[in-house]
Parts: C-alpha cells; structure tokens; sequence
C-alpha cells in the first residue's frame, strides 16, 4: 500500500508529464500559449483542465486524449513510481 506522501506526489499527472518532459510552468505556459496561473491551478489546486487544455495537452504530449483522461482517473490507485512509469511509456511511445 502506497503512503500518504506517495499519494500526495501522484495528485496531477498534468504536472507529472510537465516534469518528466523537464519544463518549467513557463516554457509549457507559451508552447501551450495558456496563462501560467491556469497551470498552477490545474497543477496545485486540482481545478480540471477543460476541454480545450485536455486537448492541448494530448497534442503537445504526444498522448491520446482519452489515455490521458484515464490516467487522472486512475492516479489515486497507483504508487508514485508506477503512476510516473505509466506517463513516461505514453511520452515515449
């Protein structure tokens, strides 16, 4: 069973796929051309991403829209290390 500190770690994948690519809020706030704010909402605040960012995401990622919906869904289920794995298969995918 995963601790609470692995469990805290696993709350956005958003921020997990922004890591693993190694950008900062800034640099994805103007490839994306969204407000960095709206990141660190998305990011730290747990406000969900519409449509139109899940969609910007899935393009820029490289990841099908629905894989990254299921991967949200399913960051409360899975331990740091295979949470960070599962998004790292998608990215090199």
């Amino acid at each position: 069973m995963a601790n609470r500190r692995e469990k805290a770690e696993t709350k956005n994948v958003y921020r997990l796929l922004r890591i693993g690519m190694d950008l900062s809020v800034d640099e994805l706030a103007k490839k994306l051309d969204i407000s960095k704010s709206y990141i660190f909402a998305i990011e730290n605040k747990g406000v969900e991403p519409s449509e139109k960012i899940i969609k910007l995401y899935s393009g820029f990622f490289g990841i099908n829209k629905d894989a990254l919906i299921d991967l949200q869904k399913s960051k409360d289920t899975k331990t740091f290390p295979r949470l960070m794995l599962d998004i790292l298969n998608y990215i090199v995918k």
